[in-house]
């Protein structure tokens, strides 16, 4: 299934102009893990695919050249105002698989982000394939989807809400979302395409529903202590984190 680039960005900028969203938290924490992992390896040279409406190179961060590939128009131009022509930034608008076949030649990156985007891609297969084809044999990648074992999904079966953990969900149509993953599964496919995993591990425990916990913040049941306590709770429940990220390399 394919999607309007232009009703993407429409839909994910939303999450941006609600008074409460709950994908707006989830960022929070999934952006921590990136930020962590670039912590941990030495990093001159980045690469971002996909910067929708927080480009990481607005974070404290160093680096020498940043690169970023975005295939909303509207993004980019967001991005470019982030940017504040800084002449280190270069900001390219496209698919990362049509635009990078010539692009490790002139930039050779040592740190790639894929943040919250391999499952929205047609073919995974491909991207990983042009994924490593940009790498040198020092790249790090990080990389993280949607968990298809996070808890709100394993209860929404045991409630009968839904048939199958891997039943697509409204939010899923919405933003064409093609893929469901699980820490194996993407171990799995990420090793078959020429990487090996430095470290997997699932993160932030989601109990119910973007939705639902949209209304439990807003009837004020939620507090900020709960939700730090989702995050640290993973560590309890290692496969049932609602995202799952990976460190890897190229082989």
């Amino acid at each position: 299934m394919s999607i309007d680039m232009t009703d993407y960005a429409r839909n994910y900028a939303s999450h941006y102009t609600a008074d409460i969203d709950f994908e707006r938290i989830l960022v929070k924490y999934r952006r921590e893990q990136v930020l962590n992992s670039l912590v941990k390896f030495p990093h001159s040279s980045i690469l971002e695919t996909g910067c929708g409406m927080e480009p990481f190179f607005c974070c404290d961060i160093d680096f020498s050249r940043y690169t970023v590939i975005e295939p909303c128009t509207e993004f980019v131009t967001h991005a470019e105002k982030c940017s504040n022509g800084d002449s280190r930034i270069s900001i390219l608008n496209g698919f990362f698989e049509s635009i990078t076949s010539d692009l490790m030649i002139n930039y050779p990156f040592d740190f790639i982000i894929v943040s919250s985007l391999l499952h929205e891609v047609p073919d995974p297969k491909v991207f990983l394939k042009s994924l490593r084809k940009n790498c040198t044999d020092q790249t790090v990648v990080h990389l993280n989807v949607p968990n298809v074992y996070s808890f709100h999904r394993l209860l929404a079966v045991a409630m009968g809400l839904i048939g199958s953990i891997y039943e697509k969900s409204a939010t899923e149509n919405r933003f064409g979302r093609h893929s469901h993953f699980d820490r194996n599964s993407l171990v799995n496919l990420c090793e078959h395409h020429g990487f090996s995993i430095i470290s997997s591990r699932t993160y932030f425990i989601k109990p119910f529903t973007h939705q639902q916990l949209e209304y439990l913040l807003k009837t004020g049941f939620m507090t900020e202590q709960m939700i730090e306590g989702l995050s640290r709770l993973s560590s309890s429940f290692p496969e049932h984190g609602c995202e799952i990220c990976l460190e890897m390399r190229p082989v």
